[in-house]
């Protein structure tokens, strides 16, 4: 009887005492002598473990078991003949399942050859209906082996054990897209993907990067969400106020951030889900009902009705439903996910039929998310380990999402395609895309499509960003001087506010790198064409050189430049598949040519050795490869033993080299700079 009365595994000390009290009257009737009734007071509680148990959806059931425990006490739980009606769905719950174990077994197998336990990842699910909040699926962990052990896929809750963890990137929507659109922000509403530098007060200065170390430039919302990007994220929630984000959040059903004390979420940090805390498996799932179900919040539901052993209603339990955001909002932030799924980071989820989500990762690669939802069903996702480290080459979208993809198509297998139904107040415009406005006359077709606004919201303004010039023709990223014979109009952009050029050190090269965003190639001249340009150069008594570099796929091409000591060398660089830089730390040059153009550096050799350069603007993983070498012999021929290494700052402290610059045309080239890298930190 002791076990039932005292279960030990809810209450060891109550069981042990229950043990010491039955082992007195069984000495005193000589089942047992006094000495082994003291001996076995004294031993320590062992337990023998809750065999490994197969029962369905385990962690759901100790969920259940857990909700019952906090209203009832043991006695009627384990004993009372309860009958218990819950939200589960066995038929998803077997689904998601086999597809954790189908796609993650072969992968991140947890045992080897010879049955030992392996350190992998760990995941957890849930799935929630988006109308009621019922639980209808639930996985804790990849193994259960015994009840009430720990679930990933809930908070702590008194007691119980559970799992809060950074979500990254799946925050965003929550935190800051959200609450813009609430705000009267528009998915075409366009921000700069660039480095910006936060001076905080009290604070090291905070220069949010993107995970590729690419930037797009003008952009607009939709396309931030849609690639997960940082930094657009982070100017976003700045634009709206920190305060403005957590209260939303809240308003969705996140309870675990932290607004007061030395460590808290009132910072911009949790643009990109970097918490104090973290949050839940289930937290998230429950505010991505909103996004589905047109705004409204919905408590999570696992139980519907518990009845005593005689039929007696003990509690029944209602969907809870309350407004959290407008139906536009819902429908608007679902547009943009959609598209995470059709195009962006979460392709890995589309099988399809109308689905939106949005991927997750942490910087440093502790945690993996995808939340998903159809019409009918939404889908949190997580992977992990229980003790957070750094888990090698797996995001949101690796596993998570393809997760997810198997569990809802084989659950909606069969039955009726559902779409969104757009709300009342939704208006569809044609605009710009590197403004959000209305399209203007110099306007680029590229650049233009139909967006969705809420009425009221959509623009009236013409696009201020594209705008023409007059150029050479022979220079047409310059513009014309009267002395040029042929000039053409050509369009550019004027940025609302100059990008920062932003530095730091390679941590794979050592080597001071800038990062700029891609469409500075497409910005206005500041320069007039210097092919017909009438002053004369300055004469010069010593020889000269000049030599065109090719900067493209990953290289310089030559990668090798011969010209003897006191030679006026002119290099022409021309990059013409992205925005490249030019680095001669020796001779304290370091330029950024943009694509298409050509950049013009003049300086004179005076040093004596073989110099290493490089191309100083990030472009991709290639770029890091991107070196060549500069060789200045003396009298005799010979480079020397030279000076090819940088100072501390990226330089050698030379000085004035007699450098010049400036930008004339190349050859052409229309590549996109991002070598296929897209955000994988979303």
């Amino acid at each position: 009887a002791t076990a039932n009365i005292s279960p030990p595994y809810v209450n060891a000390a109550r069981a042990l005492a229950r043990r010491n009290l039955c082992l007195d009257p069984m000495a005193r009737y000589g089942m047992i002598t006094p000495e082994e009734a003291e001996r076995a007071k004294a031993a320590q509680l062992e337990l023998a473990g809750i065999p490994d148990e197969t029962y369905p959806a385990p962690h759901f059931v100790d969920y259940v078991l857990e909700y019952l425990l906090d209203r009832y006490d043991a006695e009627t739980v384990y004993r009372g003949g309860l009958k218990v009606y819950t939200t589960i769905d066995m038929t998803l719950q077997k689904h998601l399942e086999d597809a954790m174990h189908e796609i993650l077994d072969p992968a991140l197998p947890l045992y080897d050859e010879h049955g030992e336990r392996l350190e992998q990842p760990e995941f957890a699910a849930v799935f929630m209906d988006p109308e009621t909040g019922a639980i209808r699926a639930m996985v804790g962990g990849r193994e259960h082996k015994k009840k009430l052990e720990l679930n990933r896929a809930v908070p702590p809750r008194g007691t119980w054990e559970g799992t809060l963890r950074q979500p990254g990137s799946a925050f965003k929507p929550i935190i800051a897209y959200v609450p813009a659109l609430e705000v009267g922000w528009s998915p075409s509403s366009v921000l700069d993907d660039s480095v910006k530098t936060y001076h905080l007060p009290g604070q090291e200065p905070w220069s949010p990067e993107n995970y590729n170390l690419l930037y797009r430039g003008l952009v607009p919302l939709r396309t931030g969400l849609e690639w997960s990007i940082n930094t657009m994220a982070v100017k976003l929630l700045d634009h709206i106020g920190v305060e403005t984000g957590i209260r939303y959040a809240r308003r969705l059903g996140i309870s675990s951030l932290v607004t007061e004390g030395t460590h808290n979420d009132t910072s911009l940090a949790v643009a990109i889900g970097g918490l104090t805390q973290g949050v839940s498996v289930l937290e998230m799932a429950q505010a991505y009902c909103a996004f589905s179900n047109g705004g409204i919040r919905v408590e999570p539901l696992a139980v519907l009705r518990v009845e005593d052993k005689y039929g007696n209603v003990l509690e029944e339990n209602k969907p809870q439903r309350e407004v959290a955001i407008s139906e536009q909002t819902a429908y608007l932030v679902t547009d943009m996910l959609r598209g995470v799924v059709t195009r962006g980071t979460g392709q890995g989820a589309n099988f399809g039929r109308p689905a939106a989500g949005k991927t997750g990762t942490t910087d440093d690669v502790r945690d993996a998310w995808f939340i998903g939802y159809t019409p009918e069903i939404v889908g949190a996702l997580w992977m992990g380990y229980d003790q957070p480290k750094s888990m090698d080459k797996i995001f949101g979208g690796t596993y998570c999402a393809p997760i997810w993809r198997e569990t809802v198509s084989r659950w909606l297998e069969g039955k009726p395609v559902r779409d969104w139904e757009e709300p009342p107040g939704i208006v569809r415009v044609v605009v710009c895309s590197k403004s959000g406005l209305l399209p203007g006359p110099s306007c680029p077709k590229e650049h233009l499509r139909e967006e969705v606004f809420v009425e009221g919201r959509q623009p009236i303004r013409t696009c201020d960003v594209h705008t023409t010039a007059v150029v050479c023709a022979h220079r047409p990223w310059q513009l014309a001087r009267p002395e040029c014979p042929e000039k053409v109009v050509r369009t550019f952009i004027k940025r609302p506010e100059p990008y920062e050029v932003f530095q730091k050190v390679d941590e794979k090269t050592g080597r001071l790198m800038t990062y700029i965003p891609r469409d500075a190639a497409e910005e206005y001249p500041t320069e007039y064409c210097e092919l017909h340009d009438p002053t004369p150069e300055p004469p010069y008594a010593g020889p000269e050189a000049e030599v065109v570099v090719a900067a493209y796929l990953g290289q310089f091409s030559p990668d090798t430049i011969t010209v003897p000591l006191g030679t006026k060398l002119t290099i022409k660089v021309q990059a013409l598949d992205a925005n490249h830089g030019f680095a001669l730390p020796a001779y304290g040059i370091d330029e950024i040519c943009l694509m298409g153009r050509q950049k013009t550096i003049t300086f004179i050799c005076d040093k004596v050795g073989e110099f290493e350069f490089y191309s100083s603007v990030y472009a991709g993983k290639a770029s890091r490869n991107m070196t060549g070498r500069l060789i200045v012999t003396g009298p005799d021929g010979e480079p020397g033993t030279g000076d090819s290494g940088a100072g501390d700052d990226g330089t050698d402290g030379s000085g004035d080299s007699g450098q010049t610059g400036s930008d004339e045309t190349g050859a052409g080239g229309d590549g996109s700079g991002d070598n296929g890298e897209e955000d994988a930190g979303g």
